[in-house]
């Protein structure tokens, strides 16, 4: 369902074999953040290795966080592409005040080249964010803020992708022009086999940042119901998250089951492997879930998974009907339930339905697929003489 006042933004359709003569992959710059351990710009890395796999040129132009010079300078070299692909979700250009002026000036700096732009994490519909804004003061300025950075983004932006239909329903009122959807990767580099010797069937991990909307907390509670398993949270906690560790901690001691979890702290990619090829289910409680990197390694992975319901893991859900278990709602009774019963069910079987789920969302499937969009974009330009561009 469109929130009221939305326009239906065109889809894309993928050119045919006669789209352009020119068949040579469209060089591509990939515009990041200077924040290498935040999602996005791991979803960026593993897009850019993907597309120079399937030949195309790319290039990385890095924009410090708030900085509106430096957002001109990496326009200026990303101009040099013939389409530039930016990695977009709220504050990560720099805080709400801040990332409007830099996002205002990528936009100046790249008119006349097509600007491709990837949202991430509209996940909650657009009634409820309204509907719990506050009236006044600061938070609103934030706010106001906020929506004016993804009304000039994606409302300009040559196509906007997400990751899933639901997100692109929900970033709707920001009435892009074009949009598509190209499914999450799932990484080819994580689909070694998992020896069923080395899986520890007690350990359950929930794997990514420790913050509020993750939901750990409700982890750790379902864990009370569960004798003789353990929780490993993979993953660390950040500026004021780590008051929210602090109290999950202190639930586990209440709960006296303070013993039987661990809290890893930053992992690196190989380490996070080293977690998950060891647990027995990976438990992702979170409150909402848009288009998840974790659940995508996990699924990788070969390891079977409790989710909560959602629209955005329904896909997930019927290609996997033994291998992923949801719940609905926050009661940690519920969510034990789930556990067990993804336990009981074979791993072999479970590890071939997440196999065959991933080996339809490889890196080289979502690499061609953005090659596809960015030839709809780019092919009237670079079909002209190479004398005629500026």
């Amino acid at each position: 369902m469109r929130t009221a006042g939305t326009a239906a933004p065109t889809p894309v359709r993928s050119p045919g074999p006669t789209a352009t003569a020119d068949q040579r992959p469209p060089r591509t710059a990939l515009v990041v953040a200077d924040d290498p351990r935040h999602g996005l710009n791991r979803y960026a890395g593993v897009l850019d290795a993907a597309l120079r796999a399937a030949g195309t040129g790319t290039s990385t132009e890095v924009v410090r966080r708030g900085s509106v010079a430096s957002a001109v300078r990496a326009a200026r070299r990303a101009r040099r592409a013939d389409v530039v692909h930016l990695q977009f979700t709220d504050r990560y250009f720099g805080s709400a005040v801040r990332q409007l002026p830099v996002v205002l000036t990528l936009r100046l700096a790249l008119l006349g080249r097509p600007v491709v732009v990837t949202a991430h994490d509209f996940h909650t519909p657009r009634r409820e964010v309204l509907a719990a804004r506050p009236r006044s003061g600061r938070a609103r300025l934030r706010a106001a803020a906020a929506d004016a950075t993804a009304r000039a983004l994606l409302g300009s932006a040559s196509l906007v992708l997400t990751c899933t239909a639901a997100e692109q329903d929900k970033c709707a009122w920001t009435r892009p022009r074009r949009s598509a959807v190209v499914p999450h990767y799932v990484e080819d580099v994580a689909r070694e086999r998992v020896d069923d010797e080395r899986t520890d069937d007690a350990t359950i991990v929930v794997a990514g940042f420790i913050h509020r909307r993750k939901a750990q907390h409700l982890a750790v509670e379902a864990l009370a119901h569960l004798p003789g398993f353990r929780l490993v949270l993979a993953g660390s906690a950040d500026g004021r998250a780590r008051q929210y560790l602090h109290d999950v901690l202190r639930t586990a001691a209440e709960l006296g089951v303070e013993d039987r979890v661990s809290v890893t702290g930053y992992l690196d990619d190989d380490s996070m492997l080293r977690v998950l090829r060891r647990a027995r289910v990976a438990l992702a409680p979170y409150e909402r879930i848009a288009a998840s990197g974790s659940i995508a390694t996990v699924a990788a992975v070969g390891v079977p998974l409790v989710v909560r319901a959602g629209d955005a893991v329904g896909d997930l859900v019927e290609a996997c009907p033994s291998a992923v278990r949801t719940f609905a709602g926050d009661d940690p009774r519920a969510v034990a339930a789930a556990v067990l019963a993804t336990t009981a069910e074979p791993l072999a079987q479970q590890r071939a339905e997440l196999s065959r789920y991933s080996a339809q969302r490889g890196t080289d499937v979502t690499a061609r697929r953005h090659v596809d969009l960015y030839r709809t974009l780019s092919s009237p330009r670079r079909a002209r003489p190479l004398e005629n561009r500026r």
